[in-house]
């Protein structure tokens, strides 16, 4: 949670004040990058990333302190249908919007429970 608290701070400004965390992963997906070896008969990994998906819901009032990170042209919140219609990367949209569609069905099924689960985190 703390490595998402510093990305989130890096692309938005905003601190761990800010932001309510579900203490568990809510999934996690692997990214594997492959290279020819030498006489291209083979292929050998070179790079091999293991993503953890989590959650985190945002204070009141901290959508108006959110400021796009030096690295972005720009910051927008966007609803999941709105995400559904982006055309980035298909893959990433879709794995993002994967990810809020069952963090949307774990809080439907009152797995999360946004009034009790959710941390603040101390470091």
């Amino acid at each position: 949670m703390l490595a998402a608290a510093r990305e989130a701070r890096e692309e938005t400004g905003l601190t761990k004040e800010d932001l309510r965390f579900y203490p568990h992963a809510i999934c996690t997906t692997d990214a594997i990058y492959w290279r020819e070896r030498e006489g291209g008969r083979e292929k050998e990994v070179q790079f091999h990333y293991v993503i953890t998906h989590q959650a985190a819901f945002i204070t009141t009032g901290a959508v108006e302190r959110a400021r796009a990170g030096d690295d972005a042209a720009e910051l927008a919140f966007k609803t999941l249908e709105e995400l559904k219609t982006m055309t980035l990367d298909g893959v990433l949209v879709g794995s993002v919007c994967d990810v809020i569609m069952r963090v949307e069905r774990l809080v439907g099924k009152g797995v999360i429970n946004l009034e009790f689960d959710l941390v603040t985190l101390e470091a």
